[in-house]
């Protein structure tokens, strides 16, 4: 009990003073649990792991990532609804975005661009091994080794793309395209322009998008999204769609 009640007033006091100090700061938390406030200030950037829920079939619920005003992030780590590790299926970091975005988040959080091996042995650095990710301290399965440490590789000359990287920017591209699509039906100006015809195209091939990902998903096969589902087609049919609606909104 005075445990609990010195780490209330401890937390509390020092709430209160980083306010008083940086009142124009933003908030940011990263850890297990989801949250909209800590110690009653306002959380602004969220990074967690436990409660992060996937996307859903459309026909139960349809979610929004770019809607919500926090910034929700989802750590990809064992125990998330997604995982990004540097040994997943390229499938999977290109699926990724969408998928937050469709699971109500903004995307995913602490992922590496260049924490490739640069040190000699692994020593005790259980988490991170050889890379400056396990230099120092081990932080167990917060730290930022639980996902990806590295899209980039090490070339000659400096940092050069990999698959992993090209395949994550193409996932962030398709994204963008499905939430042009989304913002155009959620705002009735620009689906009064559409018409009904070209609205209901849009959220059937929207919805069908996301029957797939949530069914391999379920199934943890998404590496079968590029062999079984006509991946090309969808993709040319998703940028078509986009500027098909962007023809008729402008």
């Amino acid at each position: 009990m005075l445990i609990s009640t010195f780490r209330h007033t401890c937390f509390a006091a020092e709430t209160k003073n980083l306010r008083k100090a940086a009142p124009w700061a933003d908030w940011v938390r990263q850890g297990h649990q989801d949250g909209g406030e800590f110690w009653k200030v306002p959380i602004k950037y969220l990074a967690f792991v436990w409660g992060a829920r996937g996307m859903k079939y459309p026909s139960e619920k349809r979610l929004y990532g770019w809607k919500v005003e926090q910034i929700r992030t989802v750590f990809p780590r064992y125990g998330s609804c997604r995982m990004l590790k540097s040994s997943t299926p390229f499938s999977n970091s290109w699926t990724l975005q969408e998928y937050m975005t469709g699971s109500g988040y903004r995307g995913v959080s602490r992922i590496g661009a260049d924490f490739w091996p640069v040190l000699e042995g692994s020593g005790n650095r259980k988490y991170g091994g050889n890379s400056l990710a396990g230099a120092y301290a081990s932080w167990g399965q917060t730290g930022i080794s639980e996902s990806c440490l590295d899209l980039l590789y090490p070339g000659p000359d400096g940092a050069l793309a990999t698959l992993r990287l090209e395949t994550y920017r193409q996932g962030i591209q398709e994204a963008e395209a499905r939430i042009f699509i989304e913002q155009a039906l959620d705002d009735k100006a620009r689906r009064a322009k559409m018409g009904d015809e070209l609205a209901k195209r849009a959220q059937d091939l929207l919805d069908e998008r996301a029957r797939l990902l949530v069914a391999f998903q379920e199934k943890d096969t998404l590496s079968d999204w590029f062999l079984s589902t006509g991946w090309q087609k969808r993709t040319e049919q998703l940028y078509a769609m986009a500027a098909e609606i962007a023809g008729a909104v402008k």
